[in-house]
């Protein structure tokens, strides 16, 4: 329910007729009811190769589908993640914090925002990092 909030979807997963029921009882339709959910709760717009989904971050979050994958479906995280860069950058600023490195910091936060919003940016930021060490 909670995930169903974050997404606008609260009322869909209320209304639907048989959803929760079949979740509820143990019904063998369940599953049939949550594959017709999947696209609503992910924002899907579109079909095939255009599809765009506007809440896959939350549905991630809430799932732990990012963590599942990598111990359980590493070559499925790699085709739709690449690599596990955040990682990396995590394991950075926690040795940034615990040897007192506030220049190595603040390049790894500069690293972070760019994996997602702004390539160039981390790339920069990496070389700066570089030029700093």
């Amino acid at each position: 329910m909670a995930m169903a909030l974050d997404v606008g979807q609260l009322d869909y997963v209320r209304d639907h007729p048989r959803l929760l029921r079949s979740l509820s009882w143990g019904d063998d339709d369940y599953e049939g009811h949550v594959i017709d959910a999947v696209p609503r709760m992910l924002g899907q717009s579109g079909k095939g190769a255009a599809a765009t989904f506007t809440y896959l971050p939350e549905v991630e979050k809430h799932t732990g589908l990012r963590s599942f994958l990598r111990e359980n479906e590493p070559r499925l995280f790699m085709e739709l993640y690449g690599t596990d860069d955040e990682e990396a950058i995590d394991d950075l600023q926690a040795a940034s914090n615990a040897l007192g490195l506030d220049d190595i910091d603040i390049h790894a936060a500069r690293i972070r925002h760019g994996l997602r919003e702004d390539p160039g940016l981390a790339i920069g930021a990496a070389k700066d990092l570089l030029e700093t060490v």
